[in-house]
């Protein structure tokens, strides 16, 4: 299953609105090197990808991680093999633009970390904020 999330339409609302827990997982440094802030979100923590380890996980106990597809250091590969590596039986979502072949994706990050509940967050940019 593919979820596509509109232009517009806020994460927190696509992904769930019963107060889960989020990790996001990213590039912290460079992000604040543009000048950007995390945002303030609740149930939403944010975390390099190097800072990931078990006692994080056991500490933020997030129902979700969410990183990008692909960052300048690390890609879904890598994260998913470090959740799976570290037992964490929640979903992982990796969010991405439209994709050719997201079904070869999905397989390639499924055989790296098997059994972790993976998919795919598609951002959308030509899809309406309309009802849903």
């Amino acid at each position: 299953m593919i979820v596509t999330v509109p232009k517009g339409r806020t994460l927190a609302r696509t992904v769930d609105d019963s107060g889960i827990v989020i990790l996001v997982v990213g590039n912290l440094r460079q992000w604040q090197l543009e000048g950007r802030s995390l945002p303030e979100l609740p149930d939403f923590h944010f975390v390099g990808f190097d800072e990931l380890d078990r006692d994080m996980l056991a500490d933020i106990a997030p129902d979700v991680v969410l990183s990008t597809l692909m960052a300048a250091d690390f890609d879904a590969v890598d994260v998913a093999r470090c959740l799976s590596a570290l037992g964490f039986k929640g979903r992982y979502r990796a969010l991405t633009n439209v994709l050719p072949n997201p079904d070869a994706v999905r397989a390639e990050v499924q055989a790296a970390a098997a059994g972790l509940d993976f998919d795919l967050l598609v951002l959308d940019p030509n899809r309406s904020n309309g009802p849903h």
